[in-house]
């Protein structure tokens, strides 16, 4: 079973809507050209023919990326949680409105997408396992977090780790910090003279 807006948890949906925020937030840019199979309600498929059937699918963030095989979890800006997969698309397939205009902008180094739906228990994984991590990574600039053989890779070389703090602060005196801190000089009261 997929994991629908209404199926998941509230804390998923709550976590997913947040991730969403923080892309907009920070002006992450998003993956525009993506495309989402579907099946109109009024047809089923026909014995024997297999014929695919795209429409244009909500941009979405990715979470993270797979470099061998250019698929990874994401989120859309729906807030919900999909997979993607790089695709190349079949001449003989059935496009919705506005899919062959979409499609015609893609590039090498900007592809097409085809978005699903993640299952209950991978949308569990993808909030529990990256969620908070990509959030960071995008906001960033890093973009997603890379999973497989290149994990180990550091994204970025030419900054500080992310839980790494540059200027760690040292209190003053070992008997109190807050006699010199700004926090311990803000409670003074002032007064003006009148000019």
């Amino acid at each position: 079973m997929a994991a629908s807006a209404d199926a998941r948890s509230p804390a998923e949906r709550a976590a997913a809507e947040a991730f969403v925020y923080v892309m907009r937030r920070y002006q992450v840019r998003t993956q525009q050209i993506a495309f989402e199979i579907w099946v109109p309600p009024s047809r089923s498929a026909a014995p024997g023919r297999d014929v695919r059937r795209y429409r244009v699918a909500p941009p979405f963030w990715a979470l993270t990326l797979d470099p061998e095989a250019l698929t990874g979890y994401a989120v859309n800006t729906r807030a919900e949680l999909i997979r993607y997969s790089h695709n190349d698309f079949q001449e003989s397939a059935e496009y919705g409105p506005g899919c062959r205009e979409l499609l015609a902008t893609a590039t090498g180094t900007n592809p097409a997408y085809l978005c699903e739906p993640l299952t209950d228990a991978e949308a569990a994984t993808a909030v529990t396992d990256y969620l908070v991590d990509a959030a960071a990574s995008q906001a960033e600039g890093s973009g997603p977090l890379v999973l497989g053989e290149f994990a180990s890779t550091p994204q970025r070389a030419d900054g500080p780790a992310a839980l790494e703090c540059s200027n760690p602060w040292r209190p003053s005196s070992p008997k109190s910090s807050t006699e010199s801190s700004p926090a311990g000089s803000s409670t003074r009261t002032t007064t003006s003279s009148p000019s």
